[in-house]
């Protein structure tokens, strides 16, 4: 019997389910626990005659593997892509950041695993300890981070409608790893205008917060960054000369084919400011012509809800904006 369980680094359920997935095998070699007397040993009543009967499958002595990994969503998403070819058609339509599969045989994410557990081996596991699992999911990004050697930035998107509740839809969090070692100016230039650290100048406040997506291609990219004034006509950079940062290389392959590329929007050479596009899917056409600065890492639940949000002339209605933007902390 062989549990097989991947997901994303990003997700605490990941780790519920590996844990889960242990129990399940915990039982199935060693069975429950009955003692003498009455009550289980988990607890029961030390005055009962007899011994607590528990119905359970399990103790059959059969060896139980778990093969676990978790991943940069990123990198899951890709590992998918891998599963697909290896096991068909079963998986090709699975979504969640973490996936199940018991001896070759698809079973789903959290949900399912869950429900097979209680159904088929009366564990009804809910999420315990999620201090523990919260734990794991940030040391084991962060641990994936420092191994980059690349710095990551963060930016968070809401709702910017004028008239709203009081607590705003959140569209999500993505984080970015950022190509220093190929466009180090252009990548400070982004940091500059994630977190806001040299305030503003007397044409824009030099920070992302505030500023609106104001552009949705769905299937190709979504355009952000008119510090100035959210029209999407203007562009100006946290550092350089004049407002502009020259172009530095071309070496970023936009072909990813989940997209999540960051790049600089432009319209004439070594004219970079502060706009910047993220690709929704693969944009070869964009190779040679644009100055990559990064990937998404963790985050495409999010470039998704904005993909998948009203618009009108590609505009988001109602408007999305950046709230929050930031160094991601190490």
């Amino acid at each position: 019997m062989k549990f097989l369980v991947y997901g994303s680094n990003g997700d605490p359920d990941t780790y519920f389910c590996e844990a889960l997935a242990r129990k399940i095998g915990k039982l199935v070699e060693e069975g429950p626990e009955v003692v003498e007397g009455g009550g289980s040993a988990e607890g029961g009543d030390e005055e009962a005659k007899s011994p607590v009967e528990v119905v359970v499958r399990g103790g059959s002595g059969e060896a139980v593997e778990v093969e676990f990994a978790s991943f940069l969503e990123v990198e899951y998403a890709q590992k998918l892509k891998q599963l697909e070819r290896e096991f068909g058609g079963q998986v090709l339509k699975h979504r969640q950041t973490q996936i199940v599969m018991l001896d070759g045989k698809y079973i789903g994410g959290i949900a399912e695993l869950k429900a097979l557990a209680k159904r088929d081996y009366s564990i009804d596991d809910e999420m315990g300890n999620t201090i523990v699992y919260n734990r794991q999911s940030r040391e084991d990004f962060m641990a994936c981070v420092l191994r980059s050697g690349r710095p990551h930035v963060f930016l968070e998107f809401a709702d910017g409608s004028p008239v709203r509740p009081s607590t705003p839809p959140v569209f999500g969090k993505i984080v970015i790893e950022l190509f220093t070692d190929l466009v180090p100016i252009a990548c400070e230039n982004f940091i500059k205008l994630c977190t806001g650290e040299l305030g503003a100048t007397e044409l824009a406040k030099l920070h992302y917060v505030g500023c609106p997506v104001h552009r949705v291609v769905p299937g190709g990219w979504l355009q952000c960054g008119d510090i100035v004034d959210g029209s999407g006509m203007c562009s100006l950079a946290a550092i350089g000369k004049d407002g502009k940062v020259q172009d530095e290389s071309y070496m970023c392959d936009f072909s990813a084919p989940l997209g999540g590329i960051v790049g600089y929007s432009t319209s004439s050479s070594h004219s970079i400011g502060s706009q910047f596009f993220i690709t929704l899917g693969p944009c070869e056409w964009m190779n040679g012509e644009f100055v990559g600065i990064g990937r998404v890492v963790q985050g495409f639940n999010a470039l998704k809800n904005i993909e998948d949000a009203p618009t009108r002339n590609q505009r988001p209605f109602p408007p999305i904006v950046v709230s929050n933007g930031g160094k991601e902390a190490m």
